[in-house]
């Protein structure tokens, strides 16, 4: 498991590229960057756009021999199967329309 400063500085970096793509108007909407990092001294989470990405007590990375897949490899890309799931969703008029791919 990574050490907290570890993960700390992957949500900087993350929340520097996540804004310099979307500029001020996210974070004056949410009060903060898209990424988020929770703790409570014993279990640490990231979160982005209030979805809990990774979580240190249910870590679910893939590993392959005796590898860890890397966190800034898995959180990129949940945050991004995220963003594809959001995208599907859009407001016309008032309803709320969900379009599968299924």
């Amino acid at each position: 498991m990574p050490d907290i400063k570890e993960v700390d500085q992957l949500v900087r970096e993350l929340n520097d590229e996540f804004n310099d793509a979307m500029g001020q108007v996210f974070f004056d909407y949410f009060g903060h960057a898209g990424f988020l990092l929770q703790t409570d001294g014993n279990q640490t989470c990231i979160e982005f756009l209030g979805v809990v990405l990774w979580d240190s007590e249910n870590d679910e990375r893939t590993h392959e021999e005796d590898e860890c897949e890397p966190l800034d490899t898995y959180v990129r890309r949940e945050s991004h199967k995220l963003l594809q799931q959001l995208n599907k969703i859009t407001f016309w008029k008032g309803v709320l329309k969900c379009t599968s791919t299924k």
